[in-house]
């Protein structure tokens, strides 16, 4: 329990010797913030590209899906045409 002292004299009880440690420790907190802000930076950054290029592979795959539709009534088309047509010119005499 410390003793009833102003302020200013509570100051004075801590070593002198510590202080250049704090001022380390300062120091290295201030880096870690900064480093846990670019982290969270680079984690926004990558949340909303994942966002964007998820919202881009939707897109494409619905385009693929369109196009696959095409395809398979082109074939169907085309076996259709190919089904009228007669086996060898021999049967049109």
């Amino acid at each position: 329990m410390l003793p009833d002292l102003p302020e200013t004299q509570l100051a004075d009880l801590t070593p002198l010797n510590r202080i250049p440690n704090i001022a380390g420790m300062d120091q290295e907190l201030e880096q870690l913030f900064d480093r846990a802000q670019r982290l969270m930076e680079i984690a926004r950054r990558l949340s909303e590209e994942n966002g964007k290029l998820r919202g881009e592979l939707q897109a494409i795959q619905g385009r693929q899906a369109e196009l696959e539709g095409r395809m398979t009534e082109a074939r169907s088309r085309v076996e259709t045409a190919l089904a009228r047509l007669p086996l060898s010119m021999d049967e049109d005499n």
